[in-house]
């Protein structure tokens, strides 16, 4: 699943993956956001830290997560995912996908 573009409002990946995300262009720092958009931050998304509404996202609970809290899925855009994660205790792994030629 290509990721890359797109906001996190669409269906995510069914395993955990890597990524690094912004926030979407266009939003008020310090009002809708807690960062500048222009930084990019890697985390773990994975489909079990998603709100019972389905529009938050948790991050922070992963290890090398550099984002941490409840995040609007909709202000959220991958920039590029770097590999499906395998989530131990005391571990994250990252598998990277085959690069696109």
């Amino acid at each position: 699943m290509n990721l890359a573009g797109a906001t996190l409002a669409v269906k995510l990946p069914d395993e955990p993956v890597c990524a690094i995300l912004k926030f979407r262009d266009g939003l008020i720092y310090g009002q809708q956001i807690p960062q500048i958009p222009a930084l990019l931050v890697q985390v773990t998304i994975r489909p079990d830290k998603v709100s019972p509404s389905g529009n938050l996202i948790r991050f922070g609970d992963t290890l090398g997560d550099e984002l941490v809290g409840w995040m609007r899925r909709d202000y959220l855009e991958v920039v590029e995912v770097l590999g499906q994660a395998k989530i131990e205790e005391k571990s994250v792994t990252i598998t990277p996908f085959e690069k696109v030629a």
